[in-house]
């Protein structure tokens, strides 16, 4: 599910922005071609089989194969597409191979281009609910942030990213003072509307590029890549306000440690990263509960 460009980029580009196709398509240029020539060399070979098995061997059902490869890499839009193209040249066979051309002709292209279409649609619809399926695997159902799995998925990624761009890595620890409290006190109500709480606060505060987990339990983390040490302590600074703030204002006697863990190279693993923040978040625990502590973890020399 990408988007069209190349020179097919030039020309491309622009209607890119005002026709109806590209835009459900936000793929590379170069991934796109690939992926646009792969199906064109399928229908090429099963339009030549086609042909050479002559009329009394229908072999239409194969064209379903480029329809449904196009349709799941680049989006339903171009598989709708593909249909149109894959009945065109299955008639075009048809009359290379001296067939009839007329209305039963006619309205057999019509009936597999309509069963084409459905079969795409029907495609199309089953992707996005497994694509629903594995977001629905990454994310934390009670406060919509990502969950343990996700966050290591995420942070794996930005380490990958962090080796090659050569920049730092803030991670940010907060685990909720006095959240056993509430839930004995007030009950596992109050205490999932504190972390639906804290969530909102999370998401508020960071950027775009930035990722929010709640790792279980009261314990969150947040990804901060290209964050410097200022950077992850002001904002764990803020982070901290913030969600005082909001505890005041749902009336909970609760607050957060933050641990702040600055990275300048890369660790080995996400996991490894994890534990480090994890401990900068316990030693302000043990100190002094409800403050922020940073720290730069491995800094370059």
């Amino acid at each position: 599910m990408r988007s069209l460009r190349t020179m097919l980029v030039g020309s491309v580009h622009e209607f890119d922005r005002r026709r109806w196709l590209l835009p459900a398509l936000n793929i590379a240029p170069h991934s796109f071609l690939a992926r646009t020539g792969a199906a064109m060399l399928i229908l090429a070979g099963i339009a030549w089989l086609d042909s050479y098995s002559g009329p009394e061997v229908q072999l239409f059902v194969f064209y379903l194969l480029p329809i449904l490869y196009v349709t799941s890499q680049i989006g339903q839009r171009m598989g709708i597409v593909m249909c149109v193209i894959c009945v065109a040249s299955s008639v075009a066979v048809g009359w290379h191979d001296g067939a009839d051309v007329g209305p039963a002709k006619a309205l057999t292209a019509a009936a597999r281009l309509l069963v084409s279409v459905l079969v795409v649609v029907g495609w199309g619809r089953l992707h996005k609910m497994g694509q629903a399926l594995a977001e629905l695997s990454l994310t934390d159902p009670l406060t919509g942030l990502q969950n343990r799995r996700g966050c290591l998925l995420r942070g794996e990624a930005e380490l990958t990213r962090m080796r090659r761009s050569g920049e730092c890595l803030s991670l940010m620890y907060i685990d909720l003072d006095n959240f056993k409290a509430v839930n004995d006190i007030q009950g596992h109500k109050a205490g999932d509307r504190l972390l639906r709480v804290t969530a909102e606060v999370l998401l508020q505060s960071i950027r775009e590029s930035d990722a929010a987990a709640r790792m279980g339990g009261d314990e969150f983390v947040l990804i901060l890549p290209g964050a410097n040490s200022w950077g992850g302590r002001s904002l764990g600074e803020t982070i901290r306000r913030g969600l005082c703030q909001a505890y005041r204002n749902e009336g909970v006697d609760a607050s957060a440690s933050v641990g702040v863990a600055t990275f300048y190279e890369a660790p080995a693993t996400f996991e490894e990263a994890l534990h480090d923040a994890d401990q900068v978040m316990y030693r302000t625990k043990r100190a002094n509960k409800g403050e922020v502590l940073q720290q730069d973890v491995r800094r370059k020399s």
